[in-house]
């Protein structure tokens, strides 16, 4: 995990970011690098990515000791326009990778993204309209229809 995170987020690049974007102005106890990985990593946690959880990724690092109020204020514009830079940098890493796709999967060159969600809706419909539990449902399927990906939205009763 280590190799990864420094191979798409290198230190040096992290630093020269947050300096440019205003993250950072001088020289300070928060180290701007452990901070960055640290809401990287928090954004994947059960509570949902929340500050306290990039605060004790951060704490359980090793880094220097900071404030809470001091490290929840670094979460600001300028941060935003870091991790910001920070995913596009990595979206342009992953697109120079080779495609492994094996076997049938070999030739495909683009996919067609499906997501969908249960929306409750009134219990007087709930004879036509039956969901998983107690109650009347419908299961909204969407799909990414070109590259601008605008979505359409398939009901499904």
């Amino acid at each position: 995990m280590r190799e990864l995170f420094e191979a798409v987020l290198p230190d040096a690049e992290i630093e020269a970011f947050a300096e440019e974007l205003g993250v950072v102005k001088r020289q300070r106890k928060l180290d701007v690098v452990t901070f960055t990985r640290a809401a990287v990593i928090s954004a994947n946690t059960p509570s949902g990515g929340m500050q306290a959880d990039a605060l004790r990724a951060y704490s359980e690092s090793g880094a220097p000791r900071v404030a809470r109020s001091s490290f929840y204020q670094r979460f600001d514009e300028s941060f935003e326009r870091l991790m910001g830079r920070l995913a596009e940098r990595a979206m342009e890493l992953a697109r120079l990778e080779k495609v492994d796709l094996p076997g049938i999967l070999g030739g495909v060159k683009d996919w067609r993204i499906v997501d969908s969600s249960t929306v409750k809706v009134r219990d007087a419909l709930k004879a036509d309209l039956p969901g998983t539990g107690d109650y009347a449902a419908l299961k909204v399927h969407q799909t990414e229809v070109d590259p601008v990906f605008w979505t359409t939205p398939i009901f499904a009763f």
